[in-house]
């Protein structure tokens, strides 16, 4: 970690220096960091400026954008090659952001009859111009929207309005795609879900250090998977070392309030699943000449 600062604030305004370092005085996540575990638990109010930076990142910063590294993510799990031909009644997507990963996942090699998909922002996730969901369904094959035919209706529709054609070709898009049909849309955080539903696959990438709680989180993932349940798991897996350098007084990033050491994590995936698939790839990651490089975590286990 180079001796350096950087403070990123809710509204993604970025200091860098000694102004990052006065920002860092009367802002950080110091207050938040447990002897040995990290940052597993933040307040409301820090949860809340999280999400602000969400809603920001994706409605205006990235609003033509067609993924949020789900490419990458599949990838990094050789494309579920481990889940092959594996069938699933009923999967949630736990912070499932605009675009999802079981899209790519029901794409190739899984059988999935039903999803619900969980984020605090769904809502809002529906505005984007290529969120990949709506009430009803997911859809699955978003490469419509280049094909010719579609490119021929933008073409005769652009000189009318630009913002109609984007939002016409897309609901066409919609009609011609593969489609997996969503049970429900849940538009509340991972710790307040209480309805009891049981899934067969849970599916959770990138998304615990967005959260506020991540014992309530661990916990409600305990409760909703089924007797045969699979949980798809993939986060930053930071040392305890890294994350008390990151916090004490160098580095504040609005977006991202957990910084859980991979021993809770460890833990409890050790006590609670049987591991199909694991690895462990390291993401090297400078932002403004302050080294964020860390590793990530990449796991599919069934339920014990």
């Amino acid at each position: 970690m180079k001796d350096n600062h950087l403070f990123v604030d809710e509204k993604h305004n970025i200091l860098t220096g000694d102004e990052a370092k006065k920002k860092l005085s009367s802002r950080s996540d110091k207050r938040f960091l447990s002897e040995a575990k990290g940052i597993t638990q933040v307040d409301k109010e820090r949860w809340m400026m999280a999400q602000s930076y969400e809603k920001k990142y994706w409605l205006e910063k990235a609003s033509n954008a067609l993924q949020d590294r789900n490419s990458d993510h599949y990838r990094e799990f050789d494309r579920f090659d481990c889940l092959t031909n594996r069938k699933f009644n009923h999967a949630i997507e736990l912070g499932c952001g605009p675009f999802t990963n079981i899209r790519l996942m029901a794409s190739g090699p899984i059988q999935i009859k039903t999803c619900s998909l969980e984020d605090p922002l769904i809502k809002e996730y529906l505005r984007h111009l290529h969120c990949s969901y709506d009430n009803n369904y997911l859809y699955l094959d978003k490469k419509e929207y280049r094909s010719i035919p579609l490119k021929i209706v933008r073409k005769i529709i652009n000189p009318v309005s630009r913002n109609m054609s984007m939002r016409t070709t897309r609901s066409i898009s919609h009609l011609l795609s593969q489609k997996l049909p969503v049970k429900q849309l849940i538009a509340k955080p991972i710790e307040d879900m209480d309805d009891n539903r049981k899934y067969d696959l849970i599916v959770m990438i990138n998304v615990l250090e967005h959260c506020q709680n991540a014992n309530k989180i661990f916990e409600n993932i305990l409760k909703m998977a089924n007797d045969n349940a699979i949980f798809v798991f993939s986060d930053k897996y930071y040392k305890h070392e890294q994350i008390v350098n990151k916090v004490s007084n160098m580095a504040f990033e609005a977006g991202h309030p957990l910084l859980v050491d991979k021993t809770v994590i460890e833990r409890f995936l050790e006590l609670n699943f049987k591991t199909i698939f694991k690895k462990i790839t390291r993401k090297d990651y400078v932002v403004h000449d302050f080294d964020w490089s860390h590793d990530s975590l990449y796991f599919v286990g069934s339920i014990k």
